[in-house]
């Protein structure tokens, strides 16, 4: 009985009628106690997804709740499953995240010497440059940083760079450089 109840009120329903306790509440008394172990230990898992999990885990503490303690315990197998996948889904993702950091070091290596010298010139890609280098700059500082975006920004920023680049090295070429100017005055070249 639970406190405010009365001798006159109902056995409660975890009880079999025999008034002997039901023997699957101690089970679930000790699995439960289990599963919340191994949710705390889940949830210190970066990036872990523990929607459908928390789920499940809900519905069978209602089960249990209402004094079904044995259906309780038939879903606690499918609820370990659960778990475990989401385990293995978090440690697959961080995995991939450690891959795609280490591309970002590669290409940031790179790219970042070559962006301050495109930048240097005032060429007129530097906007475009200097806004595609701020938004991959935001994805890899964010938290959780995107690698996965800011390297999908890599290779158009890298065509602008080049694009620059030779622009910048045609223009050179145009000018003609100082010393060896010849000079049209009246229709005449002198030499400088």
């Amino acid at each position: 009985p639970q406190k405010g109840d009365t001798a006159e009120d109902e056995p409660d329903a975890a009880e079999a009628p025999s008034g002997k306790s039901d023997p699957f509440a101690e089970k679930w008394a000790a699995a439960a106690t289990k599963v919340e172990a191994n949710l705390a230990k889940l949830g210190g898992i970066a990036g872990i997804d523990l929607t459908q999990v928390t789920a499940l885990w809900t519905a069978i503490q209602k089960k249990a709740d209402t004094g079904t303690y044995k259906e309780a315990l038939d879903y606690i197998a499918k609820l370990s499953e659960a778990m475990k996948t989401a385990a293995k889904d978090a440690a697959a993702q961080a995995k991939r995240q450690s891959m795609l950091e280490a591309k970002w070091q590669q290409a940031s290596a790179k790219l970042t010497p070559l962006v301050a010298e495109v930048l240097s010139q005032k060429s007129a890609q530097s906007e475009k440059i200097q806004a595609v280098w701020a938004l991959i700059q935001s994805k890899v500082t964010a938290t959780p940083p995107d690698f996965e975006t800011a390297l999908k920004a890599v290779g158009p920023l890298a065509r602008s760079i080049s694009e620059a680049r030779q622009a910048d090295a045609q223009e050179a070429q145009v000018e003609p450089a100082p010393g060896g100017v010849a000079a049209v005055e009246d229709g005449e070249t002198l030499t400088a």
